[in-house]
């Protein structure tokens, strides 16, 4: 204040914890502040995603040896036994073992390994590599960028892959899965946000088989960039699962083709998206 005037210098977007902007949004809403979506639209997918990623024990990690540390370009925990090759890896998967993915970096070729692996991880490589892109498309736990030799030389052995923080330990290490049902703010929150979608999304052991067409067997479906065109050349389909359907592109492309539901995991996430996407929609038309 200079001579009885404001002057505002600098101004920053304000950083708030995944769990306050959930709390702010849902009591201002509760509270009559601002609608209901206003406040969906002030909480973003990236932030229900990470209160909903598993979590390691805590209690595990006082003891957890670290095998390797990068950075961590998708949330969640990956436990499997390390494998250096992605036909290696659907096979293995296919025969019902548990595998984690690594490499040096990976490449379009290795998506059918992606798909394949509990988790992902890599020598090389930063958040917009193409492992935390498509790691991030596909929900798969991912670490990237841990050093030149320091992942592909862990084959054979069993880990626990974070993805939020970016660290490989050593071993199976316990973890815990939150639900949103068990938080009464995101409850709430995902009560609005299925009011308010214009198609509904389904966990994968709740969802309907029939008329759902498989966007892991459709090549480029893992890019949320040409997710928009495979859906809208999809004919007779009621929903979608897998591909990058659960990506910000992949459920406003779904809203878009008219389709009644998709298969994500988790749901809250994508189905606060569907809102979202559901009023991008609409006024686009109006």
């Amino acid at each position: 204040v200079e001579r009885g005037k404001l002057f505002l210098l600098q101004t920053r977007a304000a950083k708030r914890a995944p769990q306050a902007a959930v709390r702010i949004a849902v009591e201002m809403g509760r509270e009559g502040t601002i609608d209901v979506e206003a406040a969906l639209s002030r909480v973003s997918a990236e932030q229900v995603r990470v209160l909903l990623s598993p979590r390691i024990v805590a209690s595990e990690l006082g003891a957890a040896v670290t095998l390797a540390a990068g950075e961590g370009a998708c949330p969640g925990v990956g436990r499997g036994v390390v494998v250096t090759d992605s036909d290696e890896a659907e096979r293995r998967a296919a025969a019902g073992e548990a595998v984690g993915l690594a490499r040096r970096t990976t490449s379009p070729e290795d998506l059918h390994g992606m798909i394949a692996a509990r988790a992902v991880i890599t020598e090389h490589g930063g958040s917009t590599s193409h492992a935390s892109v498509v790691s991030r498309a596909l929900g798969r736990p991912c670490v990237v960028g841990c050093g030149a030799g320091s992942v592909t030389v862990l084959a054979g052995r069993t880990v626990t892959v974070d993805g939020q923080s970016g660290t490989v330990y050593e071993g199976t290490l316990a973890v815990v899965e939150p639900d949103a049902a068990d938080d009464p703010y995101l409850s709430e929150l995902a009560s609005w946000a299925e009011s308010c979608a214009a198609l509904r999304v389904y966990a994968a052991a709740e969802a309907p088989t029939e008329a759902v067409a498989q966007l892991d067997a459709v090549d480029g479906a893992e890019d949320p960039e040409k997710i928009e065109r495979i859906l809208a050349g999809l004919v007779g389909y009621r929903g979608a699962r897998g591909g990058a359907i659960a990506t910000e592109a992949g459920v406003r492309a779904a809203v878009a083709a008219g389709l009644e539901f998709i298969v994500a995991e988790p749901v809250l996430p994508a189905l606060l998206l569907a809102a979202q996407s559901s009023r991008l929609v609409r006024d686009q038309r109006d």
